[in-house]
């Protein structure tokens, strides 16, 4: 993935933070479960205490696109691989926001 393709997904995230219908909730999960999205309500829970952000970028992910699991992971490797310093806390700020 070019740093152009990571920007532009990670915009789209940036996008779907920022929807006032994207809901955003937070608990402890058991095991290995990082995080859920629910694409007909547009919403993700996260369990705060593992990998937060990339849990985020990868639950986005699910919420904006049909692909499957392999391709999500591929893409949100891409995406946290590229992110700069600024854009880690742009989505600190945005998840901030919700």
């Amino acid at each position: 993935m070019t740093k152009r393709q990571a920007d532009y997904y990670l915009h789209r995230i940036y996008k779907l933070l920022a929807d006032p219908d994207t809901m955003f909730r937070h608990r402890k999960f058991k095991g290995n479960l990082h995080g859920i999205a629910y694409a007909d309500i547009q919403g993700m829970i996260i369990d705060m205490r593992k990998e937060a952000l990339t849990t985020i970028l990868h639950e986005a992910l699910h919420l904006l696109y049909d692909w499957p699991e392999k391709k999500i992971r591929e893409y949100e490797k891409g995406i946290a691989d590229h992110m700069s310093q600024l854009q880690w806390q742009n989505l600190c700020y945005r998840i901030g926001c919700m």
